[in-house]
């Protein structure tokens, strides 16, 4: 969860490393501006070298495959 604090290091650390050990993750953005939520998620995936997937509300879901990936797209 990113609360009004921002984006402290020790957050930064801890959503690179769930997206590491899970590859896909929801994050909390406790934030009423959308200008500053859009800010964080910005943020976020440039520190992280995640992606996006979806927004809804004040979560965020991210993805960046692991260096030894646990999911598998099949087309």
């Amino acid at each position: 969860m990113v609360a009004g604090n921002g984006l402290s290091e020790t957050v930064m650390d801890a959503i690179d490393e769930a997206l590491e050990y899970h590859e896909l993750i929801k994050v909390k953005l406790r934030t009423e501006e959308r200008e500053e939520k859009l800010t964080f998620i910005e943020q976020i995936c440039k520190k992280t070298r995640s992606t996006k997937i979806q927004t809804i509300g004040h979560i965020v879901v991210l993805y960046r495959p692991a260096k030894n990936p646990k999911l598998i797209f099949e087309h």
